[in-house]
């Protein structure tokens, strides 16, 4: 992070930076470190919110998604990555972290769309 826009983003967000010098170059661990970063600053600028609930890393699987998503909220944020189809949109989704022995995790769009949330 000494060139271009990663010069930029070392000065104006130091958090960032400080957890992208926590593994090394290339390391697969530093995924996701920016948005646990993004994720615990928006937490630290809201304040305490009753109930909310942060999943990071392995923590933020499809089924915890979904059961976060069935409580009462004001704000959700989901920093991951996702992918849309349009032909058909059901084959969208978002991706989620690995679990049940499955090498990832996919949320998709009937799952939600099916999950209501509780009144």
């Amino acid at each position: 992070m000494g060139a271009g826009i990663a010069k930029n983003i070392r000065h104006q967000y130091p958090a960032a930076y400080e957890a992208d010098q926590l593994t090394a170059k290339g390391d697969r661990k530093k995924l996701g470190t920016y948005s646990a970063v993004e994720v615990q600053a928006i937490a630290r600028h809201l304040g305490p919110v009753e109930g909310s609930q942060i999943l990071l890393r392995q923590d933020a699987t499809a089924k915890q998604l979904l059961e976060a998503l069935q409580q009462p909220f004001q704000f959700v944020h989901i920093a991951s990555h996702s992918f849309a189809n349009t032909e058909p949109p059901g084959f969208s989704g978002i991706a989620c972290a690995p679990e049940d022995g499955l090498p990832a995790g996919l949320l998709s769009l009937p799952t939600t769309e099916n999950s209501k949330p509780q009144p």
